[in-house]
């Protein structure tokens, strides 16, 4: 539990990192520099120019370009070229058809880049103009199906799994109108995307909490942290005692040191003393819970599980799929029902014996045990 709210209290620091990043991003795109990670083959990033440049392999990237622009080679034969001659990719692989058409798929080398389905122009070094890379990509399209950019974000990515398998289920369009999410081994298994924010739904009505349940939670949590106390402070006793009893030790060795007794030994051991106290008042630190602080962070949890339910009833598919990101870790789908991984502190708030209790109030059994394992 206690774990579970020191999580809560670190999102702000998350949340800044992930802004900063943002913020990182949207510097690097004003200024014409892509900001998607490890750039394609033929660049390094000049940190000293603030510039992606052509690197060693500039002259192998414009062989590839000629052989497919204007010597008729295939991206298969263009792929048997490249193993001959001994190159590799920038994973150390061989090439292959599908890298290939990446390769001469891919706009940055014109001098613009994509980010978050926009062109920007780059300052990155141009190998080939425009008009070319149009070209190629109107002939690419007559052989090349797959170079056309998925359109669709599929709100649920990366979440779901097969409850029957555990596989990830991915997104997939059918019939350009039609979203299932699925995966094809060890068979074919595919649920319809309405399908599985109905069971999202039916899930998240039987949990959803009333502002009664809310405060019988708060006052859960009171009586669990007045329990703690009583155990914590033993604890914090014992830890302080052996820090006063470290630091007594510290002093004698410092008077052996001042007497000149086995120098090294001494400084050896004074140097373990000293790690050894500053673990231990971390430690000590760590146990220090602000009671009122703690009871207004275990409050905050509480009321955002609430309020996300509220919303959640009002909102359609892709702000259900933001909600439910926010606060579950994995979604597996069986056929009449989900199983959620909720992401903490939430895992302990919507734990099944919460919603036991909440589902047959009063439980004077249950709750007692949820307390003494608070």
């Amino acid at each position: 539990m206690v774990m579970n709210v020191k999580l809560t209290m670190a999102e702000g620091h998350s949340d800044k990192v992930s802004h900063d990043s943002t913020q990182t991003a949207i510097w690097k795109v004003k200024h014409g520099i892509a900001p998607n990670g490890t750039p394609p083959p033929g660049y390094k990033y000049d940190k000293t120019k603030r510039q992606f440049i052509k690197n060693e392999d500039a002259d192998m990237i414009t062989k590839v370009f000629d052989l497919y622009d204007n010597e008729d080679y295939t991206a298969l034969g263009i792929c048997d070229f490249l193993n001959s001659q001994g190159f590799k990719t920038s994973r150390g692989n061989d090439w292959n058809r599908t890298t290939v058409l990446r390769l001469l798929s891919n706009i940055f080398y014109t001098g613009r880049f994509e980010y978050k389905g926009n062109l920007y122009h780059g300052t990155q070094e141009v190998y080939i103009s425009e008009e070319r890379y149009y070209a190629r990509v109107e002939k690419m399209s007559l052989k090349y199906k797959g170079a056309k950019i998925r359109e669709n974000d599929y709100i649920l990515k990366g979440l779901l799994r097969s409850g029957e398998t555990g596989n990830m289920l991915t997104g997939e369009l059918k019939k350009e109108k039609f979203l299932y999410y699925s995966h094809r081994r060890p068979h074919y298994l595919a649920f319809k995307e309405e399908q599985i924010f109905s069971l999202i739904d039916d899930k998240m009505r039987m949990i959803r909490f009333s502002p009664g349940f809310e405060e019988y939670l708060r006052e859960l949590f009171r009586e669990s942290l007045e329990i703690n106390e009583k155990s914590q402070a033993k604890d914090q006793e014992g830890v302080r005692k052996e820090i006063i009893r470290m630091e007594k030790e510290q002093q004698r060795l410092l008077q052996f040191l001042i007497d000149g007794i086995d120098e090294k030994a001494v400084r050896t051991r004074m140097d373990e003393n000293k790690r050894v106290i500053t673990r231990l008042e971390n430690q000590h630190q760590q146990m220090r819970i602000n009671k009122t602080d703690f009871i207004l962070e275990v409050s905050k949890i509480i009321g955002n599980v609430r309020e996300c339910f509220d919303v959640y009833d009002r909102s359609d598919f892709e702000e259900k799929g933001r909600i439910i990101k926010k606060l579950a870790q994995t979604i597996h789908v069986f056929e009449d029902r989900i199983d959620i991984d909720w992401r903490a502190p939430y895992s302990f708030i919507l734990d099944e014996r919460v919603i036991q209790i909440k589902n047959s109030l009063p439980v004077t059994a249950v709750s007692s045990d949820l307390i003494h394992q608070g």
